[in-house]
């Protein structure tokens, strides 16, 4: 993350979904060694647990995005202090090629989080930068799976 450390993020409160592992997990750490105050989320505990160990005095909310009401219980608390957003929770069920191995479960599973959630958790945390009259920035991540098929 070349020409990162430029950035100063002192006084923001940055929320990350899909914090547990992978690209989230990295944009934890990268925001928090630029100093931001670091609101991580994951559906897994233990995830969370080991990122706090990394990088103490962030802040964990563990959550399955998939339920959209407690999904909108947890943001609730924090939302009105956020001043970013990065989505980037999301799940890619590898199933064979073909269109009749796609089953109903796969096009919930792939719905509910990879488009509900994002307007789910999107809608709440603008609200609250709406209503604490700061604004705020929102980005929002796909996979290269979007562009170009996987095997």
């Amino acid at each position: 993350m070349q020409g990162i450390e430029r950035f100063n993020l002192e006084t923001k409160r940055i929320l990350v979904t899909g914090a547990g592992r992978g690209i989230g997990r990295a944009l934890v750490k990268a925001l928090y060694s630029l100093k931001a105050d670091v609101y991580a989320l994951s559906l897994t505990e233990e995830n969370l647990n080991t990122l706090r160990v990394e990088c103490p005095g962030i802040h964990t909310v563990c959550v399955d995005l998939r339920n959209w009401e407690k999904t909108k219980e947890a943001l609730s608390q924090i939302s009105e202090s956020m001043d970013g957003l990065v989505n980037n929770a999301g799940i890619l069920i590898p199933a064979p090629i073909g269109l009749f191995a796609i089953t109903p479960e796969d096009c919930d599973a792939h719905f509910d989080l990879n488009v509900k959630a994002v307007i789910n958790v999107s809608q709440e945390i603008a609200r609250g930068m709406i209503k604490s009259g700061r604004g705020g920035s929102i980005v929002n991540l796909s996979s290269a799976a979007s562009k170009v098929h996987t095997p």
